[in-house]
């Protein structure tokens, strides 16, 4: 069985493009959903990838837990262009499964982020708020 939420980002650090959307917990996997709007100030959106040693950081937990794989972006270098600046993208982020308890987790893409990465800090897994769903 899995458990769904559509998480709490509460650090003002965190990027609000791509939006995560919700995190879904497995005993083989934890999954964080995400949906990308295409950037207005380029004619065709611009283009986006993610780091292959993206990593989820769950507070108190001394060691990261790893991306394992990706479904509808590319990993760097290679790029996933947009069509358009009117375009959106939705993807999603599978990595080591996480605790099956609350917690406050980090997704981090890079350490040492500039404005392009997609961090995100304070994001709260609150298991009472979490619904059972078949994956």
């Amino acid at each position: 069985m899995s458990y769904l939420l559509h998480p709490h980002v509460n650090d003002s650090n965190s990027r609000n493009n791509p939006k995560l959307l919700r995190i879904v917990l497995d005993t083989e996997f934890t999954r964080l959903d995400f949906g990308y709007s295409a950037i207005s100030i380029y004619i065709k959106g611009g283009w986006f990838n993610i780091y292959p040693q993206t990593h989820l950081r769950v507070h108190g937990i001394a060691e990261p837990f790893p991306l394992t794989h990706a479904d509808g972006v590319t990993f760097a270098p290679d790029r996933f262009h947009f069509e358009s600046n009117k375009d959106w993208a939705y993807f999603s982020l599978y990595f080591e499964p996480i605790p099956f308890k609350s917690c406050v987790i980090d997704v981090i893409e890079e350490e040492k982020p500039t404005k392009n990465n997609f961090n995100y800090y304070g994001v709260e897994v609150l298991m009472e708020e979490m619904m059972e769903v078949e994956v």
